[in-house]
């Protein structure tokens, strides 16, 4: 052995080896190292490795791994250095470097059986083998295995590599891999621990609910470390555990044993104890915190029923799997909340009938609820996405002024947007909706989504107009029917005194006809007044029980005469048509207007068609319209072929004055008219027209099935027909007043006149009268009725006579006068005058 050339070691190895002492200074290096590197070994050998080749061996990385490096780890394996070397060029080296400690004197070593070197340590079985039955079979054995624990430098891996020279001598070359082997170890543990937690990740995936995520983990990670039980444990805000969930693997330990967070878990360190002592219910557990804004929120722990060795690497599982649990557990509440949050929209967008939408601006998706199908005939999955598709479902008219809007809240700072137009039905039908959205925007103030509901207004904003249209008609009903009274007084004292002027002025034909002038135009405007009574409901009127069917049969032929030949006319007759009661001659006059309005719509010729049927109106027609009381109605409806009415005028047909005629053409006051009777007769009136195919009015009129409550023969008029009676004229108009008494005398009746219902009674306790002629509306406190029930308590043989220039709410209800009631509308002729006083009078 004395003769064994210690370098014979280096030259066994195929790859370039150099060993270094210390102090770094090459002690001997391998054939290789000197072929591969062109140095020779006298320049080599002794030589401190950095100044090796003129100090081209001085590189930065080598000195870190020889420096700093391998000092502090044992050992290094592939590790990358590249430089540029003069003779042989730039070279990318892989460097394993191993530091040898040789822990027994070369004098204890040297001459020694290797097997009992160490006091006999190296009495090793495998290197027995390899000594023994190895080497003598093979004169070369690479990479040979032991795995022994020396007492001195306790558990090693060595690789032996041996070369046998001659039947004498081999050369044994051990190679150290304990730090080697640890860092595969280590490395093949994470693998391993890396494989398992994302199987874990992939199981707690699959599960749908916090518990069933804590089973299955607890399960999983029990039988990887062979726990008998894992349990997880939430903790509140007040630092309160929850009831944790248990997974039990063999004897009961679980429930039983008292889970204990220590301050060293609230401080979120691992709490690891291989072997608890005392009369606890486990041997030896691990606890793993975990943390939330500094406080401890969960406990993730491990319970053997032994004391259990416990490796940092399981610690590290414990550790890890709380993690992945926690993040689990989160995300599965978050999905949960982020479902119930779903299906509660959900319930909320069915439950509601708005529509209601979702605008994503970063990913161009659009959402809306089933309500867009149904309430505007759009199929949500068809329409097209984002801002050109929605404008486009706008009325053109709206469309400018909504995406003006639009535009400035989503350029502008705003939260919200609202905005009322006109969206268009998919029959092209336009609905008036009101939008609103809230604003959702990122950091930077980019809408990155908008969330909103669309609501029908149309219903309402219909009624809306109607009510404002009814308002508009109520009041200036109520404006006509304060002027009538007085124009009717003025019209009352013209017309007496033209009539009384044309029958004293027979051999005055010029002044005569003069007179008869006068008469006329009173007349008109008399017709004018009563045109504007009648649109404001306060006309009277003497309803009859009226079959319509018959009414309309006795006026066709005058309506045939009224159209020109062009038009024709046709009349249905449908079943039994029920009966009702209104004025005939008002409804004679409400056709007739609606006649001459078809000719006028038909220039060119077309149909006019009158039908009478039965109807009855609903809930609902009474919910599209507040105007409509339920219940059954005689209809008449007047349709004709004609120009129609242009939408823009259909809010304003019944107003009175407004035509569409050219100037001269018309008054305005056809419809008022009808309109008025229509509604004095507690009836209703729709009308539906379509420019260019014509135009439909319907009138409904309350069906009656009683007996005709106003039946009474009429007194044939023979001329002016006076008396001598005593009569008391009560009127506050002094021009009436003496006009109205001039009349009466000059039939032959005694007329006595007062100014008020108080002058009235004074004169009545005087002079007991016949019959009191009274204006309704007086001065003083006391009105004509007033003053009429006075006189049938004082003088009930008085009988009475009211007039009025316009209907009077005590004497006449829903448009008809009381029973028993004689009322002479103002203005009224000297024959109508005569008539109805001698009327009065001859009553018994």
């Amino acid at each position: 052995m004395e003769n064994l050339d210690p370098l014979a070691i280096l030259k066994t190895m195929h790859q370039p080896l150099v060993v270094l002492d210390s102090d770094l200074v090459v002690k001997g290096a391998n054939r290789a190292f000197y072929t591969t590197f062109k140095v020779e070994p006298d320049e080599t050998e002794g030589v401190a490795i950095y100044d090796l080749g003129n100090a081209q061996w001085d590189i930065p990385k080598l000195r870190d791994l020889l420096s700093d490096i391998l000092p502090n780890s044992g050992s290094v394996d592939d590790f990358m250095v590249e430089h540029s070397f003069e003779s042989i060029g730039r070279r990318i080296m892989k460097i394993n470097a191993r530091e040898i400690t040789f822990k027994v004197d070369r004098g204890e070593t040297v001459g020694r059986l290797v097997f009992d070197l160490g006091n006999n340590q190296w009495d090793i079985p495998k290197l027995r083998e390899l000594l023994e039955d190895v080497i003598p079979e093979n004169n070369t054995v690479d990479d040979f295995e032991v795995e022994h624990d020396f007492k001195d430098i306790g558990h090693r891996l060595m690789v032996l590599n041996a070369r046998r020279i001659d039947h004498l001598q081999l050369i044994l070359l051990s190679i150290d891999l304990t730090a080697h082997r640890v860092i595969e170890r280590t490395q093949f543990e994470d693998a391993e621990r890396r494989s398992f937690t994302l199987e874990l990740i992939d199981r707690m995936r699959g599960e749908r609910t916090p518990d069933a995520i804590v089973d299955v983990t607890c399960e999983a990670l029990g039988r990887r470390l062979g726990a008998n039980q894992v349990f997880y444990g939430e903790i509140d805000e007040a630092g309160e555990p929850f009831v944790p969930r248990f997974w039990q693997n063999g004897p009961a330990a679980g429930q039983d044993a008292e889970i204990t967070f220590s301050d060293r878990l609230k401080e979120g360190q691992t709490l690891a104890i291989e072997d608890v002592q005392g009369k606890a219910a486990v041997s030896s557990l691990v606890y793993a915190p975990l943390m939330e804004d500094g406080q401890l929120r969960a406990v993730l722990g491990v319970h053997f029923l032994d004391p259990h060795d416990w490796q940092s690497v399981d610690i590290k599982l414990v550790e890890d799997v709380a993690e992945r649990l926690r993040d689990a557990v989160a995300r599965c509440n978050a999905e949960a909340e982020l479902r119930a949050s779903e299906e509660r929209f959900l319930l909320a967008t069915k439950a509601t009938n708005d529509v209601i939408w979702d605008w994503s601006m970063v990913e161009g998706t659009y959402w809306c609820n089933e309500n867009l199908q149904l309430m505007f005939g759009h199929d949500p999955a068809r329409i097209k996405h984002g801002p050109e598709s929605w404008m486009d479902r706008i009325h053109a008219e709206d469309r400018e002024r909504v995406a003006e809007s639009f535009n400035l809240a989503v350029k502008g700072p705003a939260s919200t947007w609202t905005d009322e137009y006109r969206y268009l039905h998919a029959d092209g039908k336009p609905a008036t909706v009101l939008d609103r959205a809230f604003i959702i925007r990122d950091p930077e103030g980019k809408v990155v989504r908008m969330l909103g509901s669309m609501v029908d207004l149309t219903a309402e904003r219909d009624m809306e107009s109607r009510l404002r249209q009814a308002q508009k008609l109520e009041a200036v009903g109520h404006l006509t029917g304060g002027v009538a009274h007085d124009f009717n007084n003025l019209l009352t004292v013209i017309l007496g005194n033209a009539e009384m002027l044309s029958d004293d002025l027979d051999d005055r034909h010029d002044l005569r006809r003069l007179a008869k002038m006068i008469e006329t135009t009173a007349e008109r405007g008399a017709e004018l007044i009563k045109s504007l009574l009648a649109f404001s409901r306060t006309q009277t009127l003497e309803p009859r029980l009226v079959d319509v069917s018959a009414l309309i049969s006795g006026v066709e032929g005058m309506l045939r005469r009224t159209l020109p030949a062009n038009i024709d006319i046709a009349f249905n007759r449908t079943g039994r048509r029920w009966k009702t009661e209104i004025d005939p001659s008002q409804l004679e006059s409400a056709i007739l207007n609606l006649t001459l309005n078809a000719r006028d719509a038909m220039p060119g010729g077309g149909l006019l068609t009158i039908e009478i049927a039965n109807a009855e109106l609903s809930e609902d027609n009474a919910l599209r319209d507040q105007d409509v009381t339920p219940g059954q109605y005689v209809m008449i409806t007047i349709s004709d072929t004609g120009e129609g009415i242009p939408p823009e005028s259909m809010a304003r047909i019944f107003e009175p004055f407004f035509t569409t005629k050219e100037v001269g053409e018309g008054s305005g006051l056809g419809l008022s008219m009808v309109y008025g009777f229509v509604k004095q007769s507690g009836g209703h009136i729709h009308i539906t027209s379509t420019p260019g195919e014509g135009t439909s009015v319907n009138l409904y009129f309350p069906r009656s099935p009683g007996a005709d409550i106003h039946s009474e023969t009429q007194v044939a008029n023979d001329g002016l027909v006076g008396g001598h009676e005593a009569i008391l004229v009560v009127e506050d108009d002094t021009l009436v007043r003496e006009q109205l008494m001039a009349s009466l005398t000059g039939l032959g009746y005694r007329v006595i006149g007062a100014a008020s219902g108080i002058e009235a009674l004074g004169v009545l306790k005087q002079n007991p009268v016949d019959l009191l002629f009274t204006d309704i509306v007086l001065p003083s406190g006391m009105n004509g009725h007033q003053l009429a029930d006075t006189v049938r308590t004082l003088w009930p043989e008085t009988k009475l006579l009211f007039t009025s220039g316009y209907m009077d709410k005590a004497l006449v209800h829903d448009g008809q006068i009381v029973r028993d009631v004689e009322l002479l509308n103002k203005p009224y002729r000297r024959e109508q005058l005569a008539t109805k006083v001698r009327k009065v009078l001859d009553r018994r």
